[in-house]
């Protein structure tokens, strides 16, 4: 009898686990529930789809940890990716709105945007439209009809423009800037610096540029009067060796076999002049590097490379975003060579900036 009612309970244990398991399965609590980053500084959670960071210091780490290079950005899209941008990239299921977005933020922030092109952080709801971002409390995130942009008002969200600007990178004069004004927040940018020539496969142009995104991370108050929030600004700048090629229609990025060797040195300035500018990045990029910076190429392969010359962030008190700029020197070499091409086509180009 003990053993028959014994049984029984275990039964019935196991069906109620069974339905609880059902109802609550441990990967679904993962995906919508659960603590991605923890410090002493603050979390990073996924709920209801969207990431939310409880401070700026938890924002900040994560971004840190996705520049890391041991596998944090692999374990984000594995385990993440369905509710990301990065999952859309990363299968080419991308709607215009979505490529339009891609080509003017800051390279983080695949990893941080849900498919609503939003995130959470410190308790304000940001959201990417098509012009420009929008920050609301969360809590009165779904009284606002994020249908209809243009019809959000500043009575109702705190906005900023976002943008990428991409200009020709000069040989002279040796200050070559990247101005951060209303007129440069667009999509797409200026022709770059090129060099065009005709190995065995057919037409090919190398394209060398400077591609310069921005973005505010939140709002945050004042010290002297907190009634007056400011932007919090993410600013990213790359250097970019692109190699297309043309059929009969418009240029395409290539997939030649290719060998970039950079051999350069500069400097990065941001600021209103550049006699008072902050320096952002002074750096060595090469093979044989020095001063402890690490080296850097040849670089072999079938992409394009991108070199990240700085990655600042800043909050804009003084309201000089609109009037600073980005001041470019530097000088060397960018050896471009597509393997087992004719040696006459290698552009081993000079820089001055």
């Amino acid at each position: 009898m003990k053993f028959k009612l014994f049984a029984i309970l275990a039964l019935l244990v196991a069906t109620l686990l069974s339905c609880n398991e059902e109802k609550f399965p441990e990967g679904q609590i993962k995906k919508n529930d659960s603590s991605i980053l923890q410090s002493n500084d603050g979390s990073v959670f996924l709920r209801e789809g969207i990431l939310e960071f409880t401070t700026i210091s938890a924002f900040n780490e994560f971004c840190e940890k996705l520049k890391s290079g041991d596998g944090f950005k692999e374990n984000i899209e594995q385990k993440y990716g369905e509710f990301l941008l990065i999952g859309d990239l990363k299968k080419g299921d991308i709607s215009d709105f979505q490529r339009q977005l891609i080509e003017n933020i800051p390279t983080a922030y695949v990893y941080l945007l849900n498919k609503e092109a939003a995130y959470i952080i410190n308790g304000q709801y940001v959201r990417f439209g098509k012009k420009a971002q929008f920050f609301v409390d969360k809590n009165k995130k779904d009284k606002i009809d994020w249908a209809n942009e243009d019809a959000i008002t500043s009575n109702e969200v705190r906005t900023y423009k976002y943008g990428r600007s991409s200009n020709i990178l000069l040989e002279s004069p040796s200050n070559a800037r990247l101005d951060f004004n209303a007129d440069a927040y667009a999509v797409g940018g200026d022709q770059a610096q090129f060099w065009q020539f005709t190995p065995v496969a057919g037409w090919r142009k190398w394209v060398d540029e400077i591609d310069a995104r921005i973005a505010a991370i939140v709002f945050v108050p004042g010290q002297v009067d907190p009634q007056n929030y400011y932007p919090q600004i993410s600013m990213e700048v790359k250097y970019k060796a692109k190699l297309e090629w043309k059929g009969s229609g418009s240029w395409q990025p290539a997939s030649n076999y290719r060998v970039i060797t950079p051999s350069f040195s500069y400097t990065l300035k941001f600021g209103t002049d550049p006699a008072t500018a902050v320096t952002v990045a002074a750096r060595t990029v090469g093979p044989n590097c020095c001063n402890g910076q690490p080296p850097v190429g040849p670089i072999y392969g079938t992409a394009d490379w991108e070199y990240s010359m700085a990655n600042y962030t800043y909050v804009d008190y003084f309201n000089q975003q609109g009037s600073s700029k980005w001041y470019l020197t530097g000088s060397g070499t960018v050896k471009h060579y597509i393997d087992g091409d004719d040696q006459v086509n290698i552009w081993d180009r000079p820089i001055s900036w």
